[in-house]
């Protein structure tokens, strides 16, 4: 069976809640199967697990944790997502980017977005209202990625394979 692997950029912990707390309260409870995260992979073959897990380290182990900035709300139709201002993160997305080139889906070649959704696959009215509420209580939050982190598709759920932590930690 064809389980795709995903690469993720983790949080700090408290922002990592307060993202957790709102997908809890927006996102439709019956699809809520994976905690809040940002993507920069969505489906990568899994016969790339050992090279992307070598790749991770060696693009985590002499860098320190890219910044990120949680900016606003965004619609997305069917819900809605954080916008994540997140330059170095956008540079080493690039450089993994060439390094997988020819084993990128269509969406992984895509340009990329850092963002968090905060809810889908609900109705447009629905969307609007949450994220009018969303927008009473959202203000912008800094954050440091510490760790990049590799997952596999569990035709659901995901299955927690590695975190890659970024070595040198912002001073």
């Amino acid at each position: 069976m064809n389980r795709p692997l995903i690469v993720t950029a983790a949080f700090e912990p408290p922002v990592q809640q307060r993202l957790e707390a709102m997908r809890r309260r927006y996102y439709p409870a019956e699809r809520n199967v994976v905690g809040a995260h940002l993507t920069l992979f969505h489906a990568l073959p899994p016969a790339l697990g050992p090279y992307l897990s070598a790749l991770l380290r060696q693009a985590t182990c002499a860098a320190r944790p890219p910044a990120a900035r949680l900016m606003g709300l965004r619609r997305l139709g069917g819900g809605f997502a954080i916008d994540v201002a997140a330059p170095e993160l956008v540079a080493l997305h690039q450089l993994l980017t060439q390094r997988l080139g020819p084993c990128l889906s269509r969406q992984d070649a895509q340009r990329f977005w850092p963002h968090v959704t905060v809810q889908n696959k609900v109705s447009a009215a629905q969307a609007e209202t949450d994220l009018l509420a969303a927008q009473d209580d959202f203000a912008p939050l800094d954050s440091a990625l510490p760790a990049l982190q590799l997952w596999r598709y569990e035709n659901g759920p995901w299955a927690h394979l590695g975190d890659y932590a970024f070595a040198h930690r912002a001073v």
